[in-house]
């Protein structure tokens, strides 16, 4: 996090009851206050996503079709739409929030009504990181792992490359006593990233996270972008 804006929010923290300061309360406020936040790219790891596995939940992946109108709609395969959700809850009370069949974005064309309308998938893949936060003690007090999954690749009729299948789910949280954190995640834009002969699904996504103690509340957020040809990178 920036060191400035770190630097502010523990000086207004501070002031608000320095007149009352004992060297109780100071350690207190030492240990509720979050000087430094830190996130890592994880070591790659296998997805416990396969494609077999979606086939099977693929109903549940679907939106529900009213009066036939996705049915009887021309595919534009150079228009990317997102049938998913474009926001989801991660964390709810430094609790994690899981529900992998139903938090899923995607970058399909217009007209389709599910990524099983498509052929030529990738198997899944993921990317994982670790949020970590410390304490003017230097003591961890969130410690918040997460991963993205997505299926690229996908074509129709042998035209395009697109995107079926992106989520962003919890993999491991550790909450200190007298913190809390609550995460979401957003889907920012959803576009096609190539021409419209060849176009290539794309969208981005927003994973934002608040820590909150007695003496403060620190919000951040991390974007990525994913392409149907298997791009991935961190945009901030």
């Amino acid at each position: 996090m920036n060191q400035a804006l770190l630097s502010i929010v523990v000086l207004l923290s501070f002031q608000s009851f320095a007149a009352e300061s004992t060297p109780a309360k100071i350690s207190d406020f030492n240990y509720y206050t979050i000087t430094n936040i830190e996130t890592t790219k994880l070591p790659a790891e296998a997805s416990n996503l396969s494609l077999e596995k979606m086939e099977t939940e693929d109903a549940l992946l679907r939106p529900a079709l009213q009066d036939g109108s996705l049915e009887d709609e021309i595919v534009s395969i150079n228009k990317i739409i997102n049938i998913g959700k474009v926001v989801w809850s991660i964390v709810e009370a430094g609790k994690p929030v899981l529900n992998l069949q139903t938090n899923v974005a995607s970058a399909l064309p217009k007209g389709i009504s599910g990524w099983s309308d498509l052929s030529h998938w990738a198997e899944p893949v993921s990317s994982s990181f670790a949020v970590s936060a410390k304490n003017t003690f230097g003591i961890e007090v969130v410690s918040f792992k997460y991963r993205i999954v997505y299926v690229y690749g996908g074509s129709y009729n042998g035209k395009g490359h697109y995107i079926g299948y992106a989520s962003l789910e919890p993999s491991d949280i550790q909450v200190a006593w007298g913190f809390n954190l609550d995460a979401q995640a957003f889907i920012q834009n959803v576009f096609n990233a190539g021409s419209d002969k060849d176009p290539v699904g794309a969208l981005q996504l927003m994973m934002q996270y608040k820590i909150s103690s007695p003496m403060a509340i620190i919000q951040q957020s991390q974007s990525y972008y994913m392409n149907g040809k298997g791009a991935f990178k961190s945009l901030d």
